[in-house]
Formats: C-alpha cells, sequence, structure tokens
C-alpha cells in the first residue's frame, strides 16, 4: 500500500476510544466506591468556564450511574465579587474569608443560591442526572455558627479578634436528608449558605461546608476542585502530601495563606471526624463486649478487629482521642484498652492483645488460679495439634494416618470447647472481656464444628 493511501478506518472515533480507556482504567476504583459517597467541593474558579462546567456536570452523572453517590458543594467567589461591585457595596477577606455584612449577605445568598447553584443543578440534570439545588437553610441543613478569627497583630504584640460579620461555621449537618436524596437517586448541589439559631443567613466558606458535610456523611472521599495546582512549599512545588502537623507549620510561617487556608483546615477537619466517628463506634463496642466470653469468629469481634485494626494504625488510643471504656484498663503494649485474646499458644505467649497482636498478659503474670489449668490444656492441645504436623516416617508409624488426623481433630474439638465453657468465663473476673480462639485450620476444625 502506498504510504500517501488513506488508512484503513476502525469505525471508532478516536475520542471514544479515549473514553473507553479511561473507563478500562476507572472500573476498579468504580468498584472500590460503588454505594460509597463523596463529596466534591466545585471551586467558583474553577466554574467560569462554561465547557469546563458541562464537562464537570457530565463527570458527576457518571459517578452516580456507576454507583456511588455524589455531593456537590459549590463556591462562586468571583461571582459575588462581581456583584457587589456592580453594586458599588466593599468587602474585604481576613485568612481567605469574606468580611461579609448585612448588605453584603443578602448578595451573597442571592448569587449562591440564586443563579449559580440552579445553573449547575441544571446542568447536571441536562447531562443526565437527576440533581436539585439546595442551599443550607434548605430542610434545616446546613445549621451554622457565627465564625471569628484571631489574628496576631505585629505593632502590639497581641492576638485580637476580629468580627467577619455574617461568616458562619457549620455547627449541624442534615445528614438524614441527604442520605434520603441519595437513596432516590438525586444528586445534591449545595449552596454553603446556613442559618443560625434565630433564623439568621450566614456565609459559610465553601471548602468548610464540604469538609463538614463529608464528615457528617463519613464520605470516603472529601475531593476540592479549583484552579490552582495544591498546597506550594516555599520553593512553588506542589506538595503531594502533609501531615497535620506540617499543614500548622506552613500556615504559620504565611507558606499556606489566603484562600488556601480555610481548604487545608477543611481537610483536616474532615479527616478529623472521620477518626474520631471510628473511635467513638471503638468504645461503643467495647461496651457491647463488656462482660461476656466471645469467638473470635463472631460477627461483632470480626467487626471490631477491622476497626481496631484501623484506629491502632490511625495512633486513636495512644493518643488518648476517646477516653477508654468504663471496667477496661490500659494494655502496656499498645495503651489500647485491656481485650485479651486466648490462644492455643498461651504458654508461649500468654494472652494477646486483639488490638495490636502482641502479649499483653504474659502467661507468668495470668492469675495463679489459672496458670495450672492454661497449662494442662494447653499440653493436652499441642499433642492433638502436631498431628497435622507429622512428617512421613511418623504417618507410617501411625498405619492409619487419616483416623488419626480425625481422632486429634475431634480431640481439638473437645479442647476448644472445654476452653470456652470451663477455662474462660473465670477470667472475666479479672478482665472486662475475654476472646477465644475457636478454630484450627491446621486441624480443619471450623467455627461451626466448635458447637457449645
Amino acid at each position: 500500500m502506498p504510504d500517501n493511501a488513506p488508512k484503513p478506518s476502525t469505525g471508532v472515533a478516536p475520542e471514544a476510544i479515549a473514553k473507553s480507556r479511561v473507563l478500562a482504567e476507572a472500573l476498579p476504583f468504580m468498584r472500590r466506591y460503588a454505594g460509597r459517597t463523596v463529596v466534591v467541593k466545585y471551586g467558583g474558579h474553577a466554574m467560569g468556564d462554561a465547557a469546563v462546567a458541562a464537562e464537570f456536570a457530565r463527570d458527576v452523572v457518571l459517578l452516580r450511574q456507576v454507583g456511588i453517590n455524589p455531593i456537590v458543594v459549590h463556591g462562586g467567589g468571583p461571582q459575588i465579587a462581581q456583584m457587589l461591585d456592580r453594586l458599588a457595596i466593599k468587602s474585604s477577606f481576613v485568612d481567605g474569608l469574606r468580611v461579609t455584612d448585612a448588605k453584603a449577605v443578602e448578595v451573597v445568598e442571592m448569587v449562591l443560591a440564586g443563579s449559580i447553584n440552579k445553573q449547575l443543578a441544571a446542568a447536571i440534570t441536562r447531562a443526565g442526572g437527576l440533581a436539585i439545588g439546595l442551599s443550607g437553610r434548605d430542610g434545616h441543613l446546613i445549621r451554622a455558627r457565627k465564625a471569628m478569627r484571631v489574628r496576631w497583630d505585629p505593632a502590639t504584640g497581641k492576638e485580637e479578634h476580629v468580627d467577619l460579620g455574617f461568616v458562619g461555621e457549620p455547627d449541624m449537618i442534615n445528614a438524614h436528608l441527604l442520605e434520603t436524596l441519595a437513596k432516590s437517586g438525586i444528586i445534591p448541589v449545595i449552596a454553603p449558605v446556613g442559618f443560625g439559631a434565630d433564623g439568621e443567613t450566614y456565609n459559610i466558606n465553601a471548602d468548610t461546608a464540604a469538609g463538614a458535610i463529608a464528615g457528617a456523611m463519613r464520605a470516603t472521599r472529601l475531593l476540592m476542585m479549583t484552579d490552582v495546582a495544591g498546597v506550594l512549599d516555599g520553593e512553588k512545588k506542589l506538595l503531594q502530601h502533609l501531615s497535620p502537623q506540617r499543614v500548622q507549620e506552613m500556615i504559620a510561617d504565611g507558606t499556606i495563606s489566603g484562600g488556601m487556608i480555610p481548604k487545608v483546615e477543611t481537610c483536616l477537619s474532615a479527616v478529623a471526624q472521620g477518626v474520631l466517628t471510628l473511635a467513638r463506634w471503638c468504645s461503643q463496642t467495647l461496651g457491647q463486649l463488656h462482660g461476656q466470653v466471645w469467638r473470635l469468629s463472631h460477627p461483632l469481634v470480626g467487626a471490631y478487629r477491622l476497626g481496631s485494626q484501623l484506629a491502632h494504625d490511625r495512633q486513636i488510643w495512644l493518643k488518648r482521642l476517646v477516653s477508654i471504656p468504663a471496667g477496661y484498663i490500659e494494655a502496656p503494649c499498645c495503651r489500647a484498652p485491656l481485650l485479651p485474646l486466648f490462644t492455643r499458644d498461651v504458654i508461649a505467649n500468654g494472652l494477646r492483645c486483639h488490638h495490636c497482636g502482641e502479649t499483653c498478659v504474659p502467661f507468668e503474670e495470668i492469675p495463679e488460679a489459672f496458670r495450672t489449668r492454661f497449662e494442662r490444656w494447653a499440653n493436652q492441645y499441642e499433642e492433638a495439634h502436631q498431628v497435622a504436623h507429622w512428617d512421613d516416617k511418623q504417618r507410617r508409624k501411625s498405619k492409619d494416618y487419616d483416623a488419626a488426623f480425625e481422632d486429634a481433630a475431634q480431640d481439638a474439638e473437645k479442647l476448644l470447647i472445654e476452653a470456652a465453657t470451663e477455662l474462660m468465663p473465670p477470667l472475666l473476673e479479672s478482665y472486662p472481656a475475654v476472646i477465644w480462639e475457636d478454630q484450627d485450620e491446621c486441624l480443619e476444625v471450623r467455627p461451626e464444628d466448635v458447637v457449645l
């Protein structure tokens, strides 16, 4: 074929191929986040381009179509500034927050809850979704309190309180309303205008509102869309990761300033709300476990195990983000509430910590009244357990290894039942709750085989 001959057509437009490739790459993430909530803060500056706004609307609809529950919180700073200039109303900013007087707050509500909110909801609906525009005043969605800022005055060397006027901070989010909309397949588009205790209107920073909503909804992701690259260091290089401590340092030295301050503070607040929610759940679940002997395979124990692993990674107990529940004492291994796990290797490892897996009560520190019985039980169990690990010589010597294996499995079942019914209950005199291992994979003893 000559070089200048037209190339055969595949019949598929390049744009369609590109979209297919993106969808193929996104499929694992779609599966991971199916049924989860994602809060998207759509910045006022990012809203200036009509083509970008239309593309954003299509992306939001796609999230809903693949089973994700998107919640959109929008800003409108540039549009508010234009309207204030048109009406000759002056405004100023403190740490990225617009100082809002009585006249300005009327304009803010008109722009945010009126034109911008309805335009964005309509764009998402045109793209194939079902969106509804709300302000924080609708359905008591966002109750707010007056926001105050403390600023250091270098002239006097003292801190001063700055009155921001009708600027508010979220005090309560009506999560039930948002959950009801999500169950109905509706995409909420929220203008960050809240109501006060006396019915007054508050202008809320969109970043702050999005973070509060993400925390209240236990969102899996909080996405902050804007027209800036992100947080830059002193050399104007983009930072991919930041710790809470580093954020505070960068705010203090001025590296993070202006409108970026509420953005990073919102991210920290959303993370903190998620951590505190986990901490409260762990504390409540420990209350449910209190006073009983539990199988390791029990669903409540399994759920707590997963939560406690995350709590351990976030250092919830180490940092004392929540108090140890009444009746529990501190485990010496990780400072978590002492929740001992009894296993067949109790002689070698004592009682294990259900939080970190380390020894929380060495065998020699177990109350003396129990040690003799534990030692006898553990030796008998080890004898049965070893059958699963016989070498070829030992198997041949037994003549019928299958029968020996079955006998060992039955012995293990009986010993596990003895542990649950005789050895564990007395431990409740020393510990608030106890968990016992109720299976043996080597001997093919399943939890359902251990019938109490």
